[in-house]
C-alpha cells in the first residue's frame, strides 16, 4: 500500500504513510477507539444494581405540613357526614394550592397518629375520582388502616371493630356509633391483616354489594379467621356502608 501510494503520489515511503493518515483521518500515537460501555456493562462491573445506589425512601413519612380546608363546604353533607363527623376527621374541601386543590380531602394518620398523607375525591365524579400521595415519595396505603389511630387511643382501647373499604364508609359507621377501620380500597394487605391480628380480637366485615366487596369478604375470612373471630355482613348489590341509613347500620351491627 505504501508503495503504491508512493509511486501514484510520486513521494517518498514517509511522505506516502503521512497522506493515508491523513486520509483516513488516523492521529500519530492514537490508541485504537474503545466501543462505549454498555449500562448493562457498567452495572456488572459496580457489582449491583443501579437502582440500589439510591437513598433509600422511607415509607409513610410523616408531613411537615397541613392542607387548608373548607369544612363547610356541601359535598360532606352530601354523602351523609354531619358537621361533627366532618370536623372529628379534619375533612373538606382543600383550598391549598397543589395537587389536591379543590377536592374534598380527609386526613391519613398511621398507627402512632403521625398525619401521612391525604386522600382526595373529585367533587365532579371526573377521574381520578380518588387520589392519593404519590408512591415515589414513600406513601403506601397498604400499610395503613384508615381510622385506627382513634380507636388505639380510646380508653380501653376498642376489642373489636367494623372493617370497611373506603374512608367515607368509615366516617359513616363511625357517625352511627360503631368502631370502624378502612382499608382505602378492596384488598387486604398482609400489613393490614397483622394490624387487625394485632390490635383486635373480633372483626365484622362490610364491604359493598358488588363483586370486589363479595371477593374481598372471602378473602378476608379465609385469611383473618384463623386468627381472630369474625363476622361477615354482605350487602345486597348496588349498596355501601355510606349509603345505609342509621337504622339499618343499627339493624346489621348490634347483633
Amino acid at each position: 500500500m505504501l508503495d503504491f501510494v508512493a509511486a501514484m503520489e510520486k513521494c517518498s515511503v514517509r511522505d506516502a504513510a503521512l497522506k493515508i493518515a491523513d486520509w483516513f483521518s488516523v492521529e500519530q500515537g492514537s490508541a485504537p477507539e474503545s466501543k462505549p460501555e454498555s449500562a448493562g456493562a457498567r452495572k456488572r462491573r459496580r457489582g449491583k444494581p443501579q437502582e440500589q445506589e439510591q437513598e433509600p425512601v422511607a415509607i409513610n413519612p410523616p408531613l411537615g405540613f397541613q392542607l387548608r380546608v373548607n369544612a363547610e363546604h356541601e359535598y360532606g353533607a352530601k354523602r351523609g357526614l354531619t358537621a361533627e363527623t366532618i370536623a372529628e376527621f379534619g375533612a373538606g374541601m382543600c383550598i391549598s394550592k397543589g395537587t389536591f386543590a379543590g377536592r374534598y380531602v380527609v386526613p391519613l394518620h398511621d398507627e402512632q397518629g403521625q398525619l401521612v398523607g391525604y386522600a382526595g375525591r373529585s367533587l365532579d365524579d371526573s377521574e381520578p375520582r380518588y387520589l392519593f400521595p404519590a408512591g415515589k415519595k414513600g406513601f403506601r396505603k397498604s400499610r395503613l388502616l384508615f381510622n385506627l389511630h382513634r380507636l388505639l387511643a380510646k380508653e380501653p382501647p376498642a376489642s373489636w371493630t367494623v372493617v370497611v373499604e373506603g374512608f367515607f364508609d368509615a366516617m359513616h359507621v363511625v357517625q352511627a356509633g360503631y368502631p370502624c377501620v378502612g382499608l382505602l380500597g378492596s384488598t387486604l394487605s398482609v400489613e393490614q391483616e397483622e394490624l387487625l391480628c394485632k390490635n383486635f380480637d373480633q372483626v365484622v366485615l362490610l364491604f359493598d354489594g358488588d363483586t370486589a366487596g363479595r371477593k374481598a369478604t372471602d378473602d378476608c375470612l379465609l385469611r383473618l379467621g384463623r386468627r381472630v373471630y369474625v363476622r361477615a355482613i354482605e350487602l345486597p348489590d348496588g349498596q355501601q356502608p355510606d349509603s345505609l341509613s342509621f337504622e339499618e347500620l343499627t339493624q346489621l351491627l348490634e347483633p
